[in-house]
């Protein structure tokens, strides 16, 4: 039994003499848009960089971008462990979103239904990945919000802006005024 005490008191003050390498809080932010093959190609690989170096993926689950991002980081990440992906609502709330911007043309059928389903599974895989804010419906503000709330959380920002996307340049103002590294990434189509 002493030895058993003594074993445990040792490896005690090992793991508190033990460094933990810190793990960046990346956010991978994009236009809320279908993206074409060279912009998945860009993605796929900054997302590689940041999970080989051992660090964290934060992003929003929007299409595009974020969707390509997670699916990227499930290559390396499979159980989902050091990624997380903040919804500005309910799942099934952004669910019905996802299938209204594909009615009206917003991004593709395609894109909708592969992003519900990675969400569920997600779910169901590692429930602590996802988190959900507050609000009752998706729109530009509750958007905004949740990029804003990711801006503000991270240590580095790779922001991935079609054209003249508004919540890019907003998030890439707020990482510049957090002085935190931004790599913002700009296509024009």
């Amino acid at each position: 039994m002493d030895q058993i005490i003594a074993d445990l008191q040792t490896l005690s003050i090992t793991l508190k003499n033990a460094r933990i390498p810190y793990m960046n809080r990346v956010a991978i932010l994009g236009t809320w848009k279908t993206i074409p093959d060279d912009i998945t190609e860009d993605v796929g690989q900054y997302v590689r960089q940041v999970v080989q170096r051992g660090d964290r993926i934060y992003t929003g689950g929007s299409p595009g971008a974020e969707h390509k991002a997670i699916i990227e980081a499930l290559k390396w990440d499979d159980l989902a462990e050091n990624i997380e992906i903040i919804l500005p609502c309910p799942l099934s709330v952004y669910k019905s979103h996802l299938l209204k911007s594909a009615l009206g043309h917003v991004i593709n059928k395609g894109e909708a239904d592969g992003l519900i389903k990675l969400l569920y599974s997600l779910q169901i895989r590692n429930r602590n990945c996802l988190k959900f804010m507050k609000a009752s419906l998706v729109d530009n503000q509750s958007l905004t919000a949740r990029n804003l709330a990711i801006s503000d959380y991270v240590d580095e920002m790779i922001a991935f802006q079609i054209n003249d996307s508004a919540d890019m340049e907003i998030c890439s103002l707020r990482a510049r005024k957090r002085e935190i590294p931004l790599k913002l990434l700009q296509y024009y189509r």
